[in-house]
């Protein structure tokens, strides 16, 4: 049996999909995460391959897609001091840690951003 992408993936090149430091995974920021399906896939490769564990392949798409979305959509953020530090944290590249991302609220977030954007 073999995997069949639907119409809408968007391939990354494999050259930029990651970059394997002290136990976390450093994707770069690549617009293809404003897709949902190609952050499922992403995570789907992700815990395969056990470059992430303790999280689950939603949680790893939802936190891929916000860190997208707000990079490419909440541009406005980097004008405002206080929020230019949420807006460089999420458009500086996606740091994914095993067992999700440690601060509060955060997962709550990345859930919001997934479910209503």
């Amino acid at each position: 049996m073999s995997l069949v992408l639907p119409k809408n993936y968007k391939e990354i090149e494999e050259s930029t999909k990651w970059d394997i430091t002290g136990g976390s995974v450093e994707l770069p920021m690549s617009e293809a995460y404003l897709n949902k399906v190609t952050c499922t896939v992403a995570a789907a490769s992700l815990l395969t391959s056990g470059q992430v564990t303790g999280m689950t392949a939603a949680e790893i798409a939802a936190e891929i897609y916000a860190h997208a979305y707000v990079a490419y959509n909440w541009t406005a953020l980097q004008n405002i001091p206080i929020a230019k530090i949420i807006y460089n944290k999420a458009a500086n590249g996606i740091s994914l840690e095993d067992g999700g991302d440690k601060r509060i609220g955060a997962k709550a977030f990345y859930s919001f951003i997934w479910n209503n954007y």
